[in-house]
């Protein structure tokens, strides 16, 4: 009866506006309904109230304390946000707010309110542990998060809860994330009928790809107590996703839309694996439809943007582009724009030895996306020379296509010509296609005919004997293997290469060079540190005409020629993400001769070098570098390099 004539009243009012005194009655109604469990027309009547009195406080707490009381707490979220507006704090407004907030992505505003709620109750177990996780999920905060659970430890060891949370918060940070994975083994252990708790702990495990296969038997545990468990099936479809799997993680996320066709981040997988198999045009569809569904999500439009780039829509990709906003890092809008859009580049070299040569080069391109598997360029590239024995200058035209042909990630091919002064014009080429091996592993394959800067020597009118060397070409093939993915994060990297010369008057001119190197890459806070050590070998003869006993190996106008030469060393490299767009790196290696020892060269080499690169706005690049060797027995080389892009 009671619930009868609160509809009567509210129906009685209209909508034409409540006075405070009406109010006040829908108040009473409103309360009587909630006592009854009557939870909708409650609700309805709360809400009444309040457009009567929009600073009716006991309305505004009672709506959103109903609220959240049924789990929907991000509807009360707003209402306790006004009272907070109109001046009210007390212990549980403000610890309200702090988790809600929080939980909604604002963990800045939400730890201000759960600041206040620990000054109203600072002996609150269950406000520290939310406290305290709140400062966990903000990467400023974490210390001081971290240092609060900590402390809560020792007041309540055995709390599953504050025993999760820790063992959360110190996998996130690479520097505690062994002591993390080490608790969540442990809760695992204690409590094995605890699912979040072993799904969190294989969502730990699948970040990093030595521990995915742990992670992937952890889901497979849960899958057997429950095959429909959401978050294990996820992960196990993201493990999949990241290590390349992609097939069996696009039948994995068919088979689970099945059961939840209308999931938004399962469709959005989906799209994304579809581009991975090479399907974009279907992901084209499938982020199409989502959107439609979806409109406020703009992470969308920035996958679609992908999408339409890789199936060929290379004008709508490139309109969509310009719509995305550009973020403190480079994105979708950046990438995207880069990809479907002409370019002009200019590069400058300039080297310098301690043999008195002087180079200075500039190079200049233009490109244009043809489609999305095929960009041609065309440049133009003056070389200044500058030696004791004289200077010139040559200048080259070149034009490349590069492009994916089945079963390579990445094909290039290049030709030029080169015009020396005194010589005849030369031609140059280039081609080289990268494979990838099982799903981390690459293999590329170069073979290229160019000109060898020594061969300024005949440009300058020198001879030997009477007999001109003529345009020197290096005719090479080289082969570069890399495993990303060793035991213990190792990177193995090695190039060998074999070349022969050739010019009117050489004899003996083979060049074999072999590289062969280990990297372990070290994340270090915001850093990336990467120790190394290596092997390199060069046998290099280059025989013009004549032969000198006392050389280290063979000279042409004073060039050594090292033979049987090799050489281990150590090196170190370290990358400093300055900004979210610029990125700072410097490397370092020390390297002792182990063969081929000549006179007048020492034993000990070192090499420097830095580099600065920059990705822009509105399709801007740029980069500063520096290069530095020597071999501590009288040789430098310093070399100075700067590049700027535009993609319009």
């Amino acid at each position: 009866m009671k619930i009868h004539r609160a509809f009567l009243l509210v129906a009685a009012l209209g909508s034409s506006g409540y006075a405070r005194a009406q109010g006040s009655s829908v108040l009473d109604s409103a309360r009587a309904a909630a006592a009854l469990g009557a939870t909708p027309q409650a609700i309805t009547l709360y809400q009444a109230a309040i457009r009567a009195d929009s600073s009716a406080r006991p309305a505004l707490r009672e709506l959103s304390g109903l609220l959240s009381s049924n789990g929907r707490w991000t509807e009360a979220l707003p209402l306790a946000r006004r009272l907070s507006a109109l001046g009210v704090s007390d212990f549980s407004l403000e610890r309200d707010l702090g988790q809600w907030l929080s939980w909604s992505g604002q963990s800045d505003s939400g730890v201000i309110h759960l600041r206040k709620a620990v000054a109203f109750a600072p002996d609150s177990l269950g406000l520290l542990l939310t406290f305290g996780q709140a400062l966990t999920w903000n990467p400023p905060t974490r210390g001081e998060g971290i240092a609060v659970l900590r402390s809560l430890e020792r007041r309540t060891p055995d709390d599953p809860a504050l025993r999760h949370a820790l063992a959360s918060a110190l996998s996130w940070n690479p520097s505690t994330r062994g002591e993390g994975l080490r608790r969540y083994a442990t809760l695992v252990r204690d409590r094995p009928t605890d699912l979040s708790a072993t799904v969190d702990y294989a969502d730990a495990l699948s970040w990093v790809a030595d521990t995915r296969p742990e992670a992937m038997q952890l889901y497979a545990r849960v899958a057997e107590r429950d095959a429909r468990n959401s978050r294990a099936l996820l992960g196990r479809l993201n493990v999949l996703t990241w290590t390349g799997r992609s097939n069996a993680a696009l039948a994995l996320a068919d088979s689970l839309l099945v059961a939840a066709p209308n999931d938004t981040a399962l469709v959005r997988s989906r799209g994304t694996l579809l581009m991975q198999v090479g399907r974009p045009a279907e992901a084209v569809s499938v982020l199409r439809d989502l959107i439609a569904r979806t409109p406020s999500d703009p992470k969308l439009n920035e996958q679609l943007a992908y999408a339409l780039l890789a199936s060929g829509h290379l004008r709508e990709a490139h309109a969509l582009a310009g719509t995305l906003p550009e973020g403190a890092g480079p994105g979708a809008a950046d990438w995207v724009r880069r990809g479907s859009a002409a370019a002009v580049s200019v590069d400058a070299v300039s080297t310098h030895t301690s043999l008195g040569l002087t180079l200075n080069r500039v190079v200049a391109t233009i490109s244009y996306p043809l489609s999305t598997v095929m960009r041609v360029s065309i440049s133009g590239r003056p070389t200044w020379f500058r030696a004791p024995s004289g200077s010139f200058t040559s200048n080259a035209l070149g034009v490349a296509v590069d492009g994916k042909l089945p079963g390579l990630r990445s094909a290039r091919a290049e030709v030029g010509v080169e015009r020396y002064p005194n010589a005849a014009d030369a031609w140059s080429a280039s081609a080289e296609g990268e494979a990838q091996l099982g799903h981390s592993a690459t293999l590329r394959v170069i073979a290229r005919r160019a000109a060898v800067e020594d061969s300024r020597r005949a440009a300058s009118g020198q001879t030997d004997g009477g007999r001109s060397v003529g345009p020197v070409r290096a005719n090479t093939g080289t082969l570069a293997l890399r495993l990303p993915e060793l035991p213990n994060g190792l990177v193995f990297a090695s190039t060998v290469s074999l070349g022969t010369y050739t010019a009117s008057a050489l004899r003996t001119n083979i060049k074999r060079e072999a590289n062969a190197s280990l990297i372990r890459p070290i994340p270090f806070g915001g850093l990336r540190v990467e120790v190394g050590v290596g092997a390199s070998y060069l046998g290099f003869t280059f025989d013009a005409n004549r032969s000198a006993a006392f050389a280290p190996a063979n000279e042409v106008g004073g060039y050594w020629s090292p033979k049987n030469f090799a050489n281990a060393y150590t090196s170190l490299g370290l990358s400093v993400p300055v900004t979210g767009r610029l990125t700072v790196r410097a490397d370092g290696a020390l390297g002792r001769q182990i063969s081929g020892l000549q006179a007048g060269f020492s034993a000990t080499n070192i090499a420097a070098g830095g580099e600065a690169r920059i990705v822009g706005h509105q399709g801007w690049d740029g980069s500063l570098g520096y290069l530095y060797l020597d071999n501590l027995g009288g040789f430098r080389l310093r070399q100075f390099r700067a590049g700027l892009r535009h993609a319009f």
